[in-house]
């Protein structure tokens, strides 16, 4: 019997069939069998199956395509393995990916699933990986928004096989690993090791690369709403769109929600929550709250419409540090100069109020990416940083809260001649 069973379901990929193949076969560790489950293939993928000689490949033939799940769930039928692993075939496995998993699983028995960052990468190269969370609680609390688990995670087979969750819901042509991972119940514990160990190919023919592809956001809006009902709640059709928004932040507008319904609707869940305890109380109220604030940063430069919404959300995490200017500093600093501020976020409606208090006049703000487009926030004019140049001011404040903020500054003043300043230095 293999120690791990791998479940590689595939339709039409004749061009990338082989770097997936490759990269299971040439894993560190040797014990697996590897179920490649055609989906009725019209090209020439099944050719290329068959060119590999080596007895852990099985193939098996749908004669038409039953879609993702059918797929998944027919290699699960004929699966041997303790441990089960999903591998995509458009994508590559790292050479130590189920070495480590399978450690970690056999290390820490009271871990059921196990997954790993992913990396995205094509024909251009390496590009952004994506991070997956490590604390089980972290991963469930966040299910309402996103699935936080690795898609090709390992899973310990008999405890999830013995409570009849091992199978795949094949209403769900695509978002299948959300649905699969979402009703994962307490007593399963997931988690994520901190490397990545999985490259995730970006092309053209994918389903999940189409953010307009609205099947797939009903599905994943769909797996949402399960979890909803499991926790007694019921949305109406608008109030799921208000949950989406929460999700998506473009969505936002082209629904048409208001700032105060998304406030109302993510308070309601965490005081749900609250009440029934579902999820870590503490953890699942930051993560909303926080998801609520990044709404709002988001549209920052609406300007006091999106942030007195802020102001009244009953579940208010307060950010650190640029909640509180030192009116001292603030004065010693700007009195008597013409300023302008490089950024639209919360910070900067927090020192705008600052400034309002202590009557300190600001020229205009700066936003390279929404700059120059008539927008304005707290009636202020946006524009790009260029702008500096026509209007000339004394000091700029640098919004920016990253880790360049000393990179950027010294470069603006480098290329405008200006003064500027951190919002460190008025704290």
């Amino acid at each position: 019997m293999p120690k791990i069973s791998v479940i590689m379901p595939v339709y039409n990929r004749e061009a990338y069939i082989n770097d997936a193949i490759d990269s299971v076969l040439n894993q560190t560790y040797q014990d697996f069998e590897l179920i490649i489950i055609d989906d009725g293939s019209t090209d020439n993928t099944i050719n290329q199956i068959n060119s590999y000689d080596d007895s852990r490949i099985v193939l098996i033939k749908h004669d038409s395509n039953k879609g993702i799940s059918a797929a998944r769930n027919t290699g699960l039928r004929h699966a041997k393995g303790e441990f089960i692993v999903n591998s995509d075939s458009d994508d590559i496995n790292l050479p130590t990916k189920f070495e480590e998993q399978l450690y970690f699983l056999e290390k820490n028995q009271e871990m059921d699933i196990v997954g790993c960052h992913y990396q995205h990468f094509s024909e251009e190269g390496l590009g952004e990986i994506w991070y997956f969370p490590e604390d089980n609680d972290y991963i469930k609390a966040n299910r309402l928004l996103w699935n936080q688990q690795a898609p090709t995670s390992m899973i310990r087979r008999k405890k999830i096989e013995d409570k009849g969750l091992l199978y795949y819901d094949e209403f769900f042509s695509s978002a299948e690993d959300t649905e699969f991972f979402n009703r994962m119940p307490d007593d399963v514990k997931m988690t994520n090791i901190q490397k990545v160990l999985y490259l995730y190919r970006r092309h053209n023919a994918q389903v999940t690369l189409d953010l307009e592809d609205t099947p797939q956001k009903r599905l994943v809006n769909l797996a949402r709403i399960k979890l909803l009902n499991e926790m007694g709640l019921y949305p109406s059709e608008h109030e799921i769109k208000v949950h989406y928004s929460l999700c998506d932040f473009n969505s936002l507008v082209k629904n048409k929600i208001k700032f105060s319904e998304v406030r109302n609707w993510t308070e309601k869940l965490i005081t749900y929550n609250n009440l029934n305890y579902f999820y870590n109380m503490n953890l699942f109220k930051n993560i909303y709250a926080s998801q609520f604030f990044r709404l709002c940063d988001y549209y920052s430069y609406k300007g006091k419409e999106i942030w007195d919404d802020w102001e009244n959300f009953e579940y208010k995490k307060r950010t650190p540090a640029y909640e509180v200017f030192d009116m001292e500093k603030v004065l010693q600093i700007l009195q008597n100069k013409k300023i302008a501020i490089l950024g639209t976020l919360y910070s900067t409606y927090n020192l705008i109020r600052t400034l309002e208090v202590v009557k300190i006049p600001i020229s205009y703000l700066i936003d390279n990416k929404i700059g120059d487009q008539g927008l304005r926030m707290n009636n202020l004019p946006i524009y790009k940083l260029d702008n500096i140049k026509e209007n000339r001011i004394d000091t700029l404040i640098l919004g920016i809260l990253s880790d360049k903020k000393y990179d950027i500054k010294n470069e603006i003043e480098e290329n405008y001649n200006i003064e500027v300043i951190l919002f460190d230095d008025l704290i």
